[in-house]
């Protein structure tokens, strides 16, 4: 739990501008997909955490899976069928459908993750990063 709060802190007390608070919020959203589902595709990820947008980069998933965060694993279906569940995989070997797949490192930071987006305490912080952020975007509009 400790390492996904620490990563949390970190991303929100990066600098105060508006690109930090944006990646922070962009980690929010990986937390909140992880601690929903067990496992989702890669692209949909991106699609739903990045969307388009200037300076987004879906890279930031590699630092955390880097990190020791997240982990592609092999789709639940596949899990199924070959006997694989929770099974990470190595980025250099795709599962046989040819979509990688992304879930939490471990159940604890699967855990975590549903901790830090479902707790009165960690969604008022998101909410606080929210609010920082609009208040930085009107203040660069005058």
């Amino acid at each position: 739990k400790e390492l996904v709060l620490r990563t949390w802190d970190r991303l929100v007390s990066d600098g105060n501008t508006a690109a930090s608070y944006k990646r922070a919020l962009r980690f929010w959203k990986i937390a909140k997909v992880i601690a929903n589902h067990e496992a989702m595709p890669r692209q949909e990820m991106v699609n739903q955490v990045f969307g388009p947008g200037p300076g987004v980069s879906a890279s930031e998933i590699e630092e955390y899976i880097a990190a020791g965060l997240l982990t592609y694993c092999c789709p639940p279906n596949e899990q199924e069928e070959e006997g694989n569940e929770g099974r990470s995989i190595p980025h250099s070997n795709p599962p046989a459908s040819g979509e990688l797949w992304l879930s939490a490192a471990s159940p604890l930071l699967r855990g975590a993750f549903s901790y830090l987006t479902n707790t009165d305490s960690g969604i008022s912080r998101s909410k606080v990063v929210e609010l920082e952020l609009a208040k930085l975007e009107l203040l660069k509009r005058d």
